[in-house]
Parts: structure tokens; C-alpha cells; sequence
């Protein structure tokens, strides 16, 4: 658009100066006279044709110029008299806006109508404040089409001064840069949430480093504690006591093995290679779910399928989130799993008809870092191609939904 409006202003100007010059008649070129009084045509231009008629192939260039460059520009390109508050549109004006040439309001006021009421002041003061004493103008704002829709635009302009500084014209353009602000905002949108995941990984490692030592030094560590306590009574006691001793401290050493393989299934569930997804979520299911929570049942269609490592992890990661907030916050009494796979994608359910929750409530705290589970699963899936969508509302449960491709 830059090259567009210079190469405007720049013709604007040598039309300007031509102008100036046929002080007379606009459309007469001047002549010059010999020392006989005969009338001779200016160099570089013809003849006279007729009734004082002169042709004026100079000036018909610089305008033809012009016009082919606002025709070619995708931009609306505009000239805004200062004197007259009269606006000329190139034909970018209907092609962005939808406002053809006689539709156009040729005076700044049709303009300005069309401003976002919220925009106007700031646009219109801005503008006045340019044209007065600076160079240049620019701004971006909202301006209503024909249809009554309103895009967003940016808007600059050039300011064209007498030899004296008194400012006469403004040369400028508009730029439909709706698309553009939807991708900054997007993008914007992507950066918060890459930012509240990282924060929320860094977290997420301290809280686990913090379980697996709380576990080993509460579980494991009182368990070992005691049967060192306990072999150490029994080398003072009666054999018959000191029996009763060590089978007391071997059913200590097995809750400490089962503390063990517990701490180890969490961190990685080796039967998930083994025996595939359906067994290791089956496992989880039996391990996580206390006897007195929900009923559960899990569905599986998947046969003997065999799953890459990294989508195998992502798969049980996803059941093992949702099963993880269901318990924790869903308050629910029954859970439903679904496995399947259908045209080479791998399809998982999890459904609880537990109390629901706020999605435009969860989606801004997890922006703001509080809950960022599902923007966790998210980015886990979108690594291996995948795809996460997460439906519920208060009362009505919660649905969690994940697509995987196979290839």
C-alpha cells in the first residue's frame, strides 16, 4: 500500500505544478509567443487543434498513471481536500467496502458516519490534529460496509502544504486487515496458553517430585523403619516371639514392595507395551477406583491392535486425566470408557454423570494457570497428530473425546 500512496502523492504533485501553471484555463495548455505575436505550442506538447483547443498528451499521462495505479492497488486510496472537506475514492473503496462510486459520500462526513461510534472521536481528532501540523497520519479502526458489517482497518495518510506550511490536501489509503488482527489475536491466544502450559509443566514437575518423595518417605520409609524396628526387637526376644516378630515383618516388607510397584505403575505402566492399552487403562481402573467410588465400565474394540510407544502414552495419559478429574472434582457415580478405532484413527471416550462444570469458566482459568490439565492433554495429542475435545455444563456431566491417527 506504501508504494501505492507515494507513487500517488508523487503524481499528485507534478499534477499540481501543470496545474498551476495553465492559471487561465486548466485545460489549455499555455503557449508561447515569438517576437511576431505568433502563437507556438510549449515543448512536448502539440499543436493546437482547433477553437484554442490543445491537446495535452503531459498532463493525460500523469493522470492516466494515477488512475492505473489506484486501480492496481488492492487498497482503497483516497484525496481529502482540506479546504472543501471533499474525499475522492479510488475503486479499492467498493472493492473492499462495497460502496460503488455513486453510492460513495464524497464529503468527509460520509466518511466519519462510518466509523465505529467507539472509534470516531479518536479517528476524527487524530486526523484534524495530522493534517494540522505533522507529515503523516495513521490509525487503525472499525468502518462499517454496505452490508452493515464492520471490518477492521488501517488507515494512513500523507499531507500536502503550500510553499507557506498551510496544509491543502491529504493522500492516504485503507487496509482491510480484518484476517490479520483474527491471526494476531489467535496467535496471541496460542502464546497465553503456551505460556500457562509451561508454567504449569514446571509445576507439574515440582508436584510430582514432591508426591514421589512424600510417598517414599511416608510409605515406604515408615514401613522399612518398622521392620528394621521390629527384626531388631526380635534378636532380643524368646524364638517364639521373635517368630511372630518376622511374620509381622514380612507382611511389612510385601506392603512395602506393593508401595513400590504402585509409585512405579503411576510413573509408567509397563503392561501398557505388554499387553496393550485396553489391559494397562484396565489396570488403572482397578488400581485408582476405591471400592466404595463410582462404577465404571470399560468398552474396547481395539482386538490386539498394537500402538507406537508415544501414542500409547498419550492414549492412557488421556484416560488417566479424565478418570483423575472425574474422581477428584466430578463428584460422579458411575464412569464409562470407549476404545475403538475406526479408518485408521483411534477413537476414546470418557463419560461421568458427575456435576459438571463451567467451560467458559475452566477455559479462563486455565489460561490464568490455575487448571491447565486440558491444555496439557491438548498439546500431548497435537504432538502425535491428534486431536482433543472436551464437552460439559453444570449438572450434566462431562464428556472427554480423542482422536488419534494411527499413521
Amino acid at each position: 500500500m506504501g508504494t501505492a500512496i507515494a507513487s500517488a502523492v508523487l503524481h499528485s504533485k507534478t499534477l499540481d505544478r501543470v496545474r498551476r501553471t495553465f492559471s487561465a484555463d486548466p485545460l489549455a495548455t499555455p503557449a508561447n509567443h515569438d517576437a511576431g505575436g505568433v502563437q507556438t505550442s510549449r515543448p512536448g506538447t502539440a499543436p493546437a487543434t482547433g477553437s484554442g483547443s490543445i491537446e495535452r498528451p503531459f498532463m493525460n499521462f500523469d493522470e492516466e498513471r494515477i488512475r492505473l495505479v489506484a486501480r492496481a492497488a488492492t487498497d482503497a486510496l483516497w484525496d481529502w481536500d482540506l479546504r472543501t472537506d471533499e474525499v475522492w475514492w479510488s475503486e479499492g473503496f467498493e472493492n473492499l467496502f462495497g460502496f460503488s462510486d455513486n453510492q460513495s459520500d464524497r464529503h468527509l462526513n460520509g466518511w466519519a458516519a462510518r466509523i465505529h461510534p467507539d472509534d470516531r472521536e479518536r479517528v476524527l481528532s487524530g486526523l484534524r490534529a495530522a493534517a494540522r501540523n505533522q507529515r503523516g497520519w495513521a490509525d487503525s479502526y472499525r468502518f462499517r460496509c454496505k452490508d452493515g458489517t464492520y471490518v477492521q482497518v488501517l488507515d494512513r495518510g500523507y499531507v500536502l502544504r503550500e510553499p507557506d506550511g498551510t496544509p491543502v490536501r491529504m493522500i492516504g489509503g485503507m487496509s482491510d486487515i480484518t484476517r490479520h488482527q483474527a491471526t494476531t489475536e489467535m496467535l496471541d491466544e496460542v502464546n497465553r496458553q503456551l505460556r500457562a502450559l509451561s508454567a504449569q509443566v514446571l509445576r507439574a514437575q515440582e508436584e510430582e517430585r514432591a508426591r514421589i518423595a512424600r510417598e517414599l518417605h511416608d510409605e515406604l520409609g515408615q514401613i522399612l523403619t518398622l521392620v528394621k524396628m521390629r527384626m531388631m526387637s526380635a534378636l532380643q526376644a524368646d524364638p517364639q516371639a521373635a517368630r511372630t516378630q518376622m511374620q509381622t515383618a514380612v507382611r511389612e516388607i510385601d506392603a512395602g514392595i506393593e508401595a513400590v510397584r504402585r509409585l512405579s505403575l503411576d510413573l509408567h505402566p509397563p503392561q501398557l507395551m505388554q499387553f496393550g492399552l485396553a489391559s494397562a487403562i484396565n489396570g488403572l481402573l482397578q488400581r485408582e477406583i476405591p471400592e466404595d467410588g463410582p462404577t465404571f465400565a470399560l468398552e474396547s474394540n481395539l482386538g490386539d491392535l498394537k500402538l507406537e510407544r508415544m501414542k500409547a502414552i498419550t492414549a492412557f495419559r488421556v484416560v488417566q486425566e479424565a478418570i483423575t478429574n472425574a474422581l477428584r472434582h466430578a463428584e460422579a457415580d458411575h464412569i464409562d470408557i470407549h476404545l475403538d478405532c475406526k479408518d485408521g484413527v483411534l477413537e476414546i471416550c470418557v463419560r461421568d454423570d458427575g456435576k459438571g462444570f463451567d467451560m467458559s469458566s475452566a477455559k479462563r482459568k486455565a489460561l490464568e494457570g490455575q487448571a491447565t490439565g486440558l491444555i496439557g492433554l491438548r498439546e500431548r495429542l497435537q504432538l502425535v497428530g491428534g486431536k482433543l475435545s472436551v464437552s460439559s455444563a453444570p449438572g450434566a456431566g462431562c464428556e472427554v473425546r480423542a482422536q488419534l491417527p494411527l499413521r
